[in-house]
């Protein structure tokens, strides 16, 4: 079997076309120019504790933004939904900046993971607790509660994702089999609670989940409802419960989870999880510790919580993580240091005292921590504009009568959350958290452009051996794409004539595939037709 390198063999069916051809893979490379927003699509309705009617919680409708890609001719593509930050209450009213779907580093990363090919999803969900209460234990609970409602709604969201493929002819043009969350801050928390959390027993187990003055659990089920927010309950609604709300990949962007006894391998499915976390966040530890609380002094200590760092502990060693295979990322710019970088500081001893923190190290595989000399940065990604902001917390003022002051927001905000704040300082940082994200993506969610032409045993196979024939050639409607019964196609890839990606067609499993034309106009393209035992890389050409 005669076999040399796929990429290099396209490249030599292109370049007789060509003066100079463009190289891009999908999921990988910004392979489109412009993205299409549908703003606030309605997902779910329920139960909020920020609006009342007669004196009870009030019914809220949840919405979502849907970033697309525009001139994309795949059918289905892979999700990610995006959780925004902001301490589950709403923008400042937390006493910061930021905490909503609009918020720049939302709109920063959708923008860039749909113009990688990606269908990225920022949805609302709801926020409210109480984090001046006199008593702790009041404090704790809202808390925790907000937390709660947060994951129902995460769930809501992915099953109306997986609703609108079956009831409404996938309109979004989304594959339900390859769904991903990306949380930020506690958006990373509550993705962590949609992966992990899978029994009402976990927010039972532990003394921590328990009111001091009532010795009632935080989480009641007829009140709060069960874990994935099936069944109705006093402050819950469901939504879509006919559909599934698993996930296939966790990103967590500098979030916690309540406990690790929540992550175990004898769950039916537990998701892989990779993480970018701050080691010097005073908010959210970088390893097990506080949660410290700001919004009434003097500042106090609510919970020993587990960070990124404590969450890749016990993800690792319980082997959810195994299918994250390091070896087929060069890719990806810049991910071969990212690995180095985690591989040198895994053994590298951390002491986190001055933040309460029990001694651990600097990274652990799949968490890339960011340092800095800076003791308190929590979001570098993060950045607004000033004059914007002016004029935003005006509006607000007037709305809600309240008396934010710009001035005072803008500076704590900058100091602790978001220090040397600049949109060129927040892309940089946005950089490296893609390099962590994209290449264990494309494992976990198993995306064959983003890996199949990184993996050494995808080489080229002789057409002669396999004898693989494409005619009509050229076609006018359609292309009969055979091979030899004992070469089974396995899936095919199209190419346009400058060489980048359009769509693809997996699973076929036959000798034979038509090839649609579809909405492609006349010209020459270029197949990858994809065996077990490799690739063929063919010219057609469409009337």
């Amino acid at each position: 079997m005669k076999k040399r390198n796929c990429l290099v063999v396209i490249l030599s069916l292109i370049l007789p076309l060509l003066v100079a051809a463009q190289e891009g893979t999908r999921y990988v490379d910004s392979i489109f120019a412009s993205v299409q927003v549908e703003r606030d699509v309605p997902y779910a309705t329920n139960i909020s504790v920020l609006t009342v009617n007669n004196g009870d919680p009030d019914t809220v409708e949840l919405v979502m933004d849907i970033y697309s890609p525009v001139g994309d001719l795949e059918e289905q593509r892979p999700v990610v939904i995006y959780l925004h930050s902001g301490y589950l209450l709403p923008p400042f009213f937390n006493g910061l900046v930021t905490g909503s779907k609009l918020d720049s580093a939302v709109v920063e990363v959708c923008t860039r993971l749909a113009k990688r090919g990606y269908v990225a999803v920022a949805p609302s969900y709801r926020l409210g607790w109480s984090p001046l209460a006199a008593s702790l234990e009041v404090n704790k609970q809202t808390f925790l509660q907000a937390l709660y409602r947060g994951i129902h709604d995460t769930h809501s969201s992915i099953r109306f994702l997986r609703k609108t493929v079956i009831e409404d002819s996938n309109p979004y043009h989304i594959d339900p089999d390859k769904i991903a969350l990306w949380g930020e801050r506690v958006g990373g928390s509550i993705a962590l609670g949609v992966a992990y959390l899978d029994d009402y027993s976990e927010v039972t187990s532990d003394s921590k989940f328990f009111n001091g003055d009532t010795a009632e659990p935080y989480l009641l089920l007829d009140r709060d409802g069960d874990v994935f927010g099936l069944q109705p309950a006093l402050l819950h609604i469901p939504n879509w419960q006919e559909y599934t709300s698993e996930v296939d990949f966790i990103f967590n962007q500098g979030g916690f989870l309540m406990d690790t006894s929540w992550i175990n391998h004898d769950s039916p499915f537990q998701p892989p999880v990779a993480s970018i976390h701050s080691i010097s966040d005073p908010f959210f530890p970088f390893g097990a510790g506080p949660q410290w609380q700001t919004w009434a002094p003097p500042n106090f200590l609510s919970w020993v919580i587990h960070g990124s760092r404590t969450v890749h502990e016990k993800a690792n060693s319980v082997g959810i993580n195994q299918g994250l295979d390091m070896s087929a990322w060069q890719a990806v710019p810049g991910a071969e240091e990212i690995n180095m970088t985690i591989e040198a500081l895994s053994d590298v001893p951390l002491d986190l005292i001055t933040l309460g923190q029990s001694p651990t190290t600097y990274a652990s595989p799949h968490l890339y921590p960011l340092l800095s000399d800076n003791i308190a940065m929590s979001s570098p990604w993060s950045w607004w504009g000033k004059p914007q902001l002016d004029s935003v917390v005006m509006e607000a003022n007037e709305i809600y009568g309240t008396d934010f002051d710009s001035d005072i927001l803008h500076e704590y905000s900058q100091l602790t959350y978001a220090p040397n704040m600049s949109a060129e300082h927040a892309r940089a940082y946005i950089d490296t958290t893609m390099m962590v994200f994209l290449p264990r993506a494309c494992q976990a969610l198993q995306l064959e452009p983003c890996s199949i032409v990184n993996r050494n045993s995808e080489e080229l196979v002789d057409a002669e051996e396999t004898k693989l024939r494409l005619a009509p050639n050229p076609g006018n409607q359609f292309v009969l794409i055979d091979s030899d019964p004992m070469y089974p196609i396995k899936g095919i890839q199209i190419y346009d004539a400058m060489g980048r990606y359009l769509f693809a067609r997996y699973q076929i499993n036959s000798w034979q595939y038509r090839l649609e034309r579809g909405a492609l106009a006349a010209g020459t393209y270029f197949v990858q037709v994809l065996f077990e035992e490799g690739v063929s890389a063919q010219r057609v050409v469409f009337r």
